[in-house]
């Protein structure tokens, strides 16, 4: 579960929200990837993408040639130790592949983060600017402007999570189909090692937090007062808990927070607006480098230490017959609970 602005984004796998409605259509459902790539990949950045289509023709390819190779059976049970043809030439160009998309995340994860922090720049001397108009003038026109470059990196994030996932789903399949074709098992150690690839170790944590500031940002501008940024929000000693939760599919709950940073301000917990202002060094970026960009050197570049949310783990014990369970669902006088609980991630302690 993760806590947005006052409100509580918990990603479950459901194919509807509740309610019925979503935001957006479903990411790979009822359609296949080959149609979702094509509606859903914009345009300028098709090229970019895993090449679905053409690997899959490929796979047949492949698996003509390979029917007619005999194999023995011990060949044919480790898709990476293979080293003759067709899954020789298959390994390479999934290689290719992956380091496309990891290099096109990356960078795009760095021109995001440029962006966000120039906006913020740039807002805060929009309010300079409009403390210093004269009667009967106005800065409309700049600050529609700046909400649309604001809304269009919101734009942007929302769709490099999209970027990350239907690439993810696209390596899944076309390995699995690899192997199904060629009577072999390696897709699941393949898709075992994508966890450690680079595209799926994007941050969005800075550039959500730095989306949250540039909106606040603008907000003040608007209103012509700087919001007292120094202090660090403390919960009080004793308070009226009243809680909204709603269930929110996992491929929408970035593009969930794009929309709702734009009207209430990030609170994490502990941490001042100040410290959140700290993505603004002009050295945060310093060591990233993404040419020919390789698993150790930009996973290290993610080691951010800021989160604009925790995961929250729950581990509940219970009698055979559910007494707890049941207690608490009937909200009991008295109705008890025994759980272990922890944030983040599980570090063995």
């Amino acid at each position: 579960a993760t806590h947005v602005g006052g409100l509580v984004a918990a990603p479950i796998r459901l194919g509807l929200s509740a309610g019925g409605g979503s935001i957006g259509p479903p990411l790979a459902g009822a359609m296949g990837l080959e149609s979702t790539l094509e509606a859903q990949a914009p345009e300028r950045y098709k090229q970019y993408y895993l090449k679905y289509k053409e690997l899959k023709e490929l796979v047949r390819e492949f698996a003509s040639v390979g029917k007619q190779q005999p194999r023995s059976r011990l060949a044919s049970a480790d898709f990476f130790e293979i080293g003759g043809q067709p899954v020789g030439r298959f390994q390479e160009v999934l290689r290719t592949e992956l380091q496309k998309v990891n290099q096109f995340a990356c960078v795009k994860h760095e021109a995001l983060f440029l962006s966000l922090r120039r906006l913020c720049d740039d807002c805060r001397s929009l309010g300079a600017k409009v403390r210093e108009l004269g009667p009967g003038q106005s800065a409309e026109a700049d600050f529609r402007k700046m909400e649309d470059a604001i809304q269009a990196c919101g734009d942007e994030i929302v769709h490099l999570d999209k970027y990350v996932r239907l690439n993810y789903i696209g390596f899944q399949k076309i390995t699995q189909k690899f192997d199904r074709c060629l009577e072999i098992a390696g897709s699941a150690l393949f898709v075992a090692g994508l966890h450690t690839e680079p595209f799926c170790n994007v941050r969005f944590d800075d550039v959500l937090i730095l989306l949250g500031l540039a909106w606040m940002r603008w907000d003040e501008a608007r209103k012509a007062a700087p919001t007292n940024a120094g202090g660090v929000w403390k919960p009080p000693e004793s308070f009226v808990r009243n809680t909204a939760k709603y269930w929110v599919r996992p491929d929408k709950v970035v593009l969930l927070k794009t929309r709702i940073v734009k009207h209430l301000p990030y609170l994490i917990f502990g941490q001042s607006t100040k410290e959140q202002e700290g993505l603004l060094d002009p050295f945060a970026l310093l060591h990233l480098d993404y040419a020919g960009a390789d698993v150790q050197s930009t996973m290290g570049a993610y080691t951010g230490t800021m989160e604009e949310s925790q995961l929250l783990s729950s581990v509940y014990f219970d009698s055979p017959d559910g007494v707890s369970y049941i207690e608490r669902i009937h909200r009991e006088e008295g109705a008890r609970l025994v759980r272990f609980r922890w944030y983040g991630e599980n570090n063995l302690e």
